[in-house]
């Protein structure tokens, strides 16, 4: 370098057919893309047969129709996620032993006060206004969220062995606190109908929390374990 600062050696530039194309590539660091297109559609089917288990076993719990159809699979911010949710809410937070981290359930108020409505015997026709969940509903909600992962442990068996459970309950969004605002989820939505009343329940996962898994959620291994 001091000898081309004292011009002993002259600059030369690089031969054009010697130099690297330029490439660019868009990438949103406000939502990165963690997850392929394989690995999507895996997640669908797992949480189509949870929607259809799922759907079974409300169906029993309130003897009554319950449909739950999957609707999509998203990522999304943790930030973007809670700001989603409001207040009245009751949102189930779950682990998946041995992986390390926890996931949540929400299912929309209004379809909650009507489970709810159900279960004690109602008729589930009566509309209730929006509030805060008393100790005794909360208990009822906990036992709708413990059937939910006993499903989940069944959609999920060809992609691991997870023990799925119910860890607390929290009504307040700002206290679930999963990970930090910026991290990527995995936000799985389902529409939720029960007799007219319809709404939506939403599962997410943090991708800290799936990331050991999703190295086995690619089409060939996960069609070879579910054979």
């Amino acid at each position: 370098l001091s000898a081309v600062d004292r011009g002993e050696i002259r600059e030369q530039a690089a031969p054009a057919e010697r130099r690297a194309p330029a490439t660019v590539t868009r990438y949103n660091f406000r939502k990165p893309n963690r997850i392929s297109k394989d690995q999507v559609r895996i997640l669908q089917s797992i949480h189509e047969s949870f929607a259809r288990l799922y759907s079974a076993s409300l169906t029993t719990m309130l003897r009554g129709l319950v449909e739950i159809d999957m609707k999509s699979v998203e990522q999304a911010t943790y930030g973007e996620f809670i700001m989603a949710l409001s207040p009245p809410t009751c949102v189930s937070i779950f682990t998946m032993d041995p992986l390390s981290g926890a996931a949540a359930l929400e299912v929309n108020a209004t379809i909650l006060f009507l489970l709810i409505d159900r279960l004690l015997g109602g008729s589930g026709l009566i509309s209730v206004k929006p509030r805060e969940f008393t100790e005794v509903e909360q208990v009822l909600i906990e036992r709708v969220a413990m059937r939910a992962m006993v499903d989940l442990q069944q959609a999920w068996q060809h992609a691991g062995t997870f023990g799925f459970r119910v860890s607390r309950l929290e009504t307040n969004p700002q206290f679930v606190q999963l990970t930090s605002p910026s991290e990527v989820m995995i936000v799985v939505t389902f529409g939720l109908r029960v007799g007219e009343l319809s709404g939506q329940m939403t599962l997410a996962y943090p991708h800290l929390l799936l990331e050991p898994v999703m190295p086995k959620l690619n089409t060939h291994r996960y069609l070879a374990a579910a054979q």
